[in-house]
């Protein structure tokens, strides 16, 4: 009915340029250690197979997204390259980049209110598309 994603990793190459530019401050994941994690997770498989790397994929008549990442995280450029792609495929796409966030932020909610507010916000997405599944008859 819909596609919700935190920080979405989804470009394997490691060519987005935020990967660079918010290395140093992104305390949530290593970028140091990226091209150890391409490696085990795809085996010799090619960085762009869309498999591992969605954003190099065709979408035909893609759900509705809402995207969320952080204006200064290393995923940030990855995040508005896969709106980018559902758009392009005609897809309806909310991208949110929000300020001074950490990756994947709303892993700390009931610790942080912007983690807190995120997820309510998913959960009202989410819920108004439900409705757009279709019933499955016998």
């Amino acid at each position: 009915a819909c596609v919700v994603a935190f920080s979405p990793w989804v470009d394997m190459t490691m060519t987005r340029g935020s990967l660079r530019r918010y290395a140093m401050r992104d305390t949530m994941l290593p970028v140091r250690r990226f091209r150890e994690v391409v490696s085990y997770y795809l085996q010799g498989a090619m960085t762009t197979n869309p498999l591992a790397s969605p954003v190099y994929g065709e979408f035909e008549d893609p759900p509705p997204a809402l995207i969320t990442a952080s204006k200064s995280e290393i995923l940030r450029d990855d995040a508005a390259a896969m709106a980018d792609r559902l758009r392009l495929s005609g897809g309806d796409v909310a991208l949110e980049l929000w300020k001074d966030m950490p990756n994947a932020w709303p892993l700390f909610a009931g610790l942080i209110p912007e983690a807190d507010i995120t997820i309510a916000r998913a959960g009202r997405f989410i819920a108004g598309h439900l409705g757009a599944i279709p019933s499955r008859q016998s």
